[in-house]
């Protein structure tokens, strides 16, 4: 928390945090995830990081790139810029914003003696990261379309394609927490048809979105990222009755699953037109899909 901060301020931030809390209830990876220091990373983006910072003279433009394309690094710096030590009194929804106000000096010593970063090492047989990030980015490029048509401040704008990346962070989580019991959410869905958030549940007792809205939320960051990625796979068991932040991820989400091969790991996402009628938008969806080149 950035200080000095108003009360109000405060007080919205703790509201923020507790609505969150209630939303994954007691479960045991909460308890993890409240005392975790460092964010998992890819390891080819880890790796060119460390090389990057090493290096007598770091090229500012290769170290944004490497944020703007890993969801761990790209939460790690938007934390650290909003903290009270590096952050405004505004909350910062860029992270390329987030990793100048940081410096090159700043990543360097936070990555190299705090070690707020890790490297991932993942299986492939539990969670595939190229295709998960590679899903982030299809996101971030529909909502681009999706600005074409609806109309967006350029601040929405920022918190959408944030939360483009940082939507499925808590599948990161999950996977790198609990490696073994992740492999049996896949087996869930390959096996027996589960969707991917029922079988979180019934394995976890929360889900992804959960998970990473509650990290994202003790971290401080913007209200509106933290409730797309908590809403994102159900939008109608949100507050929001506009066409928002929220809205523009869910939708994009579900477009990109239908532009690209689904693994046998991945259960098919579903528009949720309960919602889409709730916010008058049920007749836009059309325009929608043949702006992403599909069909109705």
């Amino acid at each position: 928390m950035s200080k000095p901060c108003d009360v109000e301020g405060l007080k919205t931030r703790i509201r923020n945090a507790c609505a969150i809390r209630d939303l994954v209830g007691c479960s045991n990876v909460k308890t993890a995830l409240s005392g975790l220091l460092q964010i998992p990373t890819i390891p080819q983006y880890y790796d060119c990081l460390l090389e990057e910072l090493q290096s007598t003279s770091p090229s500012m433009a290769l170290l944004e790139g490497l944020v703007l394309n890993d969801p761990g690094l790209t939460a790690k710096v938007l934390q650290i810029s909003n903290s009270a030590f590096f952050g405004p009194s505004k909350s910062i929804c860029n992270p390329i914003e987030a990793l100048r106000n940081i410096g090159v000096e700043g990543l360097r010593g936070l990555t190299m003696n705090a070690k707020v970063i890790s490297r991932c090492e993942l299986s492939e047989n539990v969670l595939s990261l190229p295709a998960l990030v590679a899903h982030c980015h299809g996101v971030t490029d529909i909502l681009e379309r999706i600005f074409t048509i609806e109309p967006f401040s350029e601040e929405e704008k920022c918190q959408a394609r944030t939360a483009g990346i940082l939507h499925e962070i808590g599948r990161i989580l999950l996977a790198t927490l609990l490696p073994d019991l992740y492999a049996e959410v896949r087996n869930l869905i390959d096996k027996q048809g589960f969707t991917q958030e029922h079988a979180e549940y019934t394995v976890f007792g929360v889900t992804h979105p959960e998970i990473g809205a509650y990290l994202l939320a003790l971290w401080g960051l913007p209200k509106p990222i933290v409730d797309a990625v908590a809403f994102h796979h159900n939008p109608e068991q949100s507050d929001q009755n506009t066409f928002n932040v929220l809205s523009a991820l869910h939708v994009a989400n579900v477009l990109e699953d239908e532009l690209r091969p689904r693994s046998r790991f991945e259960s098919k996402l579903e528009l949720d037109t309960n919602y889409m009628g709730r916010i008058g938008k049920e007749r836009s969806v059309t325009v929608w899909m043949s702006k992403c080149g599909l069909n109705s």
